[in-house]
């Protein structure tokens, strides 16, 4: 099955899989790096693809600090486009139904709902860290739940502080 995920059509001289991120990188000749969440397709199994419905495992989620100075490239500066901000949940439907997605905290109680799930196919929700108040949570474990019509499925969700905030940290110990 072709998924290039508009990677464009140049040669791939290198490609590398980062266990830590989730992700399969491709090295284009001159071109540019495109990467790609794999985290799905690592759980794919003739049971998964099988099942009626299937709710992935998700890679943990990273609680970016944003920068106070973002700027602006200059013009003919070459930028990509970074991934979406937040945990990003694969699912799996066989045929259309009905069920649900949400987030909860580690005691069982609802953080975000993120709606109805209905067509087939595979899926990608991006839950933004924010609570239904939409404030932001905090690092810590989180369980996304997808459930009706006779299916219940939990994973769980780590969402892990900026690691820009222990870098920063260390220096600051290191400057005393």
């Amino acid at each position: 099955t072709r998924f290039n995920n508009n990677l464009p059509t140049v040669p791939v001289h290198d490609f590398a899989i980062s266990d830590a991120a989730g992700e399969l990188i491709a090295a284009t000749h001159g071109r540019s790096v495109w990467i790609m969440d794999v985290s799905w397709l690592r759980q794919i199994t003739e049971a998964v693809s099988n099942a009626s419905a299937h709710l992935f495992a998700p890679h943990s989620a990273v609680l970016w600090e944003t920068p106070a100075d973002v700027s602006v490239p200059a013009p003919g500066e070459f930028v990509g486009e970074n991934p979406p901000f937040g945990a990003q949940i694969y699912y799996s439907l066989r045929s259309p139904g009905t069920l649900s997605l949400s987030v909860t905290d580690a005691t069982g109680n609802t953080v975000r709902q993120l709606g109805s799930i209905r067509g087939a196919g595979l899926h990608r929700v991006v839950w933004d860290l924010e609570n239904d108040s939409g404030a932001l949570v905090s690092p810590g474990e989180y369980r996304v739940v997808m459930s009706g019509s006779g299916f219940n499925a939990t994973e769980k969700l780590l969402v892990v502080p900026d690691p820009g905030d222990e870098v920063a940290a260390a220096a600051a110990r290191i400057m005393k």
